[in-house]
């Protein structure tokens, strides 16, 4: 191809390194097109590579021969891995692989190579996965996942996620897989508690989950982080305990990290033990007695008792997706327990309301997002709704909601069909709502007169708004001076008016039909 032949010329008129490597990423991109000969533009990129460390070793170089090395390797091995993604078939044989994960592994990140040890880490993944050489796989990643580049850890933190998606285990069943377990497991603690990078603690809270579902039964009882104790009445398994560690972590200073954290805690396959997820849900108070142990021991038991309620406070969240991600949490860890295998796994009757009445505090502000409320009224269906208190608080909600000014934000210049079909999920949270409270309100006469009381006192306030706006919709049509823009604006909060009118007539009716 003649473009490939111009940047041949072009490599070899330069000397410039980092103008060199923009020619051969060019080089490479042109290289994956169809029609092009592949094999031959990776020669080619081999014997460029060659020729340049010859002219190295000669001292031609003015500057730091070794940095120039660098870069223009990593530019080689960036392109062999853009051309490995289109065209493994042809590339995947002509590179390398073993020579290239022997060098990783004995090598540590130093200088100004790191980038291009990330490069050729991230090319030799590919291969390997794409060969299905998983065992070479793991004990590359067990290598270089001890590199203290950020870079490195991050990039074998997803390689550990591809071999998890691969269905293989991070450790292979030998006489060690006990203590490699262990290994693994104190690694990930420390990266989600402790690591610089955001990018590694996020990966690393996804790969801890995993590794409990590789080994449930695991009770990792030699860990530096969170040893067995024969204090606890019922051993804790590998679960457990990163489920202890991802609730530590559910204060981390990241909103990206409090997010993941939020999500993997209900990611366990295996259903928890009741008391071991009601650490979530529930806020107790610090243990301040003095024991004699070591002061990292003195730590994570501090952590520990600190993260008690992560759920709850996560629930408090500013942060609209935090909030979100805690809410899903809560309902599917609720599901979970309800399920007919949940076994001791079902939560007490304090750490269900504790869960409810967090969500009804937080209920109102989730407003500046419609999805939210919806999302987190069907957060409820999971629930157990069969007090008197939290249908009350319910119907409170509901109706507050259905009628509340602040709803003139959703509809003012929004696209009706989005309106209608917001305003129909709505109905369809609160119809199902209804339908899983209505033994209560049949059953509780108070509760039932109050509801009913609350419809009324809705229905007279939507009455007397209505009259109130005819008369201001005649006022303003008869000031001739009044600027159009103020009109519009007055008419399209008549508009969200009336949707609010409807939509609280029909929720209205909703509850009111449970009665009967």
């Amino acid at each position: 191809m003649a473009i490939l032949d111009g940047i041949r010329a072009k490599l070899q008129s330069t000397s410039d390194p980092h103008l060199q490597a923009r020619l051969l990423l060019q080089y490479s991109s042109a290289a994956a097109s169809p029609g092009a000969k592949t094999a031959a533009a990776i020669d080619f990129l081999f014997s460029f590579l060659q020729q340049n460390q010859t002219t190295q070793s000669d001292g031609n170089q003015t500057k730091d021969p070794g940095s120039s090395g660098a870069i223009v390797v990593g530019a080689i091995v960036r392109g062999l891995r853009q051309l490995l993604a289109v065209k493994a078939a042809v590339v995947e044989p002509m590179i390398q692989v073993d020579a290239m994960g022997e060098q990783l592994m004995q090598c540590m990140s130093v200088g100004e190579d790191f980038k291009l040890r990330r490069d050729m880490l991230r090319i030799v993944v590919d291969c390997l996965m794409l060969t299905k050489k998983y065992k070479q796989v793991e004990t590359l990643l067990h290598a270089c996942v001890q590199d203290h580049d950020a870079g490195m850890q991050a990039i074998c933190l997803r390689g550990y996620l591809r071999l998890h998606d691969a269905g293989r285990c991070f450790t292979a069943e030998t006489a060690a897989t006990q203590d490699t377990a262990v290994d693994h497991f104190d690694r990930l603690v420390g990266f989600v508690l402790f690591a610089q990078s955001e990018e590694v603690r996020v990966l690393a809270a996804q790969v801890i989950v995993a590794l409990a579902d590789q080994h449930p039964r695991s009770e990792v009882e030699n860990s530096k982080y969170f040893p067995s104790s024969a204090d606890n009445k019922m051993p804790l398994f590998l679960p457990e305990k990163a489920f202890y560690v991802l609730c530590m972590a559910g204060n981390d200073a990241s909103e990206a990290v409090r997010v993941e954290v939020a999500r993997c805690l209900r990611r366990f396959s295996r259903v928890l033990a009741s008391d071991i997820v009601e650490h979530a849900v529930v806020k107790t108070q610090i243990d301040e007695a003095v024991v004699d142990v070591a002061p990292e021991a003195v730590e994570m038991n501090t952590r520990r008792m600190m993260s008690s309620g992560v759920l709850l406070s996560l629930l408090e969240e500013i942060d609209v997706d935090v909030a979100a991600e805690a809410s899903r949490t809560i309902a599917g860890l609720s599901e979970m327990s309800t399920t007919p295998d949940a076994n001791t796994a079902r939560w007490s009757q304090r750490a269900l309301e504790r869960a409810i009445t967090a969500h009804f505090d937080v209920l109102p502000r989730a407003n500046s997002a419609k999805a939210s409320i919806v999302e987190i009224l069907l957060v409820l269906q999971h629930c157990d709704l069969s007090s008197t208190w939290a249908v009350q608080r319910l119907a409170d909600f509901v109706l507050e909601t259905a009628a509340s000014t602040s709803f003139e934000s959703y509809s003012v210049d929004s696209d009706d069909d989005n309106v209608d079909y917001w305003e129909k999920q709505f109905l369809d949270a609160v119809r199902d709502l209804g339908k899983k409270s209505s033994s209560v309100l049949k059953a509780d006469v108070a509760l039932t007169d109050r509801v009913l009381m609350l419809c009324a006192v809705k229905q007279r306030w939507i009455w007397r708004y209505q009259s109130s706006n005819v008369h201001r919709d005649i006022e303003l049509r008869s000031r001739a001076d009044l600027p159009p823009f103020k009109f519009h604006t007055q008419a399209c909060s008549r508009e969200v008016i009336g949707r609010m009118i409807k939509l609280s007539t029909l929720v209205m009716q909703e509850l009111v039909e449970q009665n009967r």
